[in-house]
């Protein structure tokens, strides 16, 4: 070895030292989750009955007769912590597939938006208030409307769900987020999902209600945030790539529910450091 040439040893890793076996392996956890090298979580859907109330979680059951997936009644109330609310547009016109719309999930107003056909065609392009003005004419139904989606850890099963707010909810949902000002966020704290009747001149309705409880861990909170937003930056990516149309393939027929379901359908929870 010359004297211009310095032998370079490794650097000591003491802060490995200091940490306990089980602090090392979640330390290490969150790594992996935030590098992408974790393992896929599966995220449950669960649906808000507004006819009698209720909250239907879907399960990996099928029913025998019917072919349709099992869903497990969770009553008219549940707890977790909301991680993060997305949009997306979901309406439906009876018999109309040509007059029904959806979209994949999108974060801002200002995001460019693919809108498809109940047919699952795509057919177009641009921000929500830009569809809006394309599809919403005057004194005809709302063809474009949004729907929150909500990423939910819920509280007593490490579950991630999916809820989606739309309608008379959403106007509580707003109020909800109102409540914690710009000072405070949402997600340190445990949220409770009730639901309230209400009535107009069609009848009884019911819409979901959102009450504050009890705090959480600070750290834990934003350890979870790190989690879903690297969660949803792979399989935004997937959806994206499946989903964009070409000069060869604009107005295909493409499946974007299977698309979505293939992006978010086998994550583990157990690998989220949650």
């Amino acid at each position: 070895m010359t004297k211009e040439t310095k032998e370079i040893k490794p650097a000591k890793a003491n802060s490995e030292k200091a940490l306990s076996t089980e602090e090392q392996a979640k330390k290490i956890a969150v790594l992996r989750q935030l590098s992408g090298e974790g393992n896929r979580m599966a995220i449950n859907y669960v649906n808000f009955n507004g006819e009698v109330g209720k909250y239907l979680r879907g399960t990996n059951k099928k029913d025998e007769k019917t072919g349709k997936t099992i869903k497990e009644d969770l009553g008219d109330t549940f707890e977790g912590v909301l991680l993060k609310k997305r949009n997306r547009i979901n309406t439906y016109t009876p018999k109309r597939q040509d007059l029904s719309y959806n979209s994949a999930e999108f974060d801002g107003m200002g995001d460019r938006i693919k809108l498809y056909d109940g047919n699952k065609k795509l057919v177009s392009q641009g921000t929500f208030r830009e569809l809006k003005e394309e599809y919403n004419t005057d004194g005809q139904k709302k063809l474009v409307a949004m729907e929150a989606v909500l990423y939910i850890k819920q509280q007593g099963a490490e579950i991630l769900t999916k809820l989606c707010v739309s309608g008379a909810s959403l106007s509580k949902l707003f109020d909800y987020f109102g409540s914690f000002g710009n000072d405070d966020s949402m997600t340190r704290y445990v949220t409770k999902l009730g639901a309230q009747k209400e009535s107009n001149e069609f009848g009884d309705y019911f819409v979901m209600t959102f009450q504050k409880g009890d705090p959480i861990d600070i750290d834990e909170a934003i350890n979870m945030q790190k989690a879903l937003s690297t969660v949803l930056a792979i399989t935004s990516k997937k959806v994206e790539v499946s989903n964009s149309p070409t000069s060869e393939n604009q107005g295909e027929v493409i499946d974007v529910d299977a698309d979505l379901e293939e992006g978010l359908g086998d994550i583990k929870v157990e690998d989220i450091p949650f």
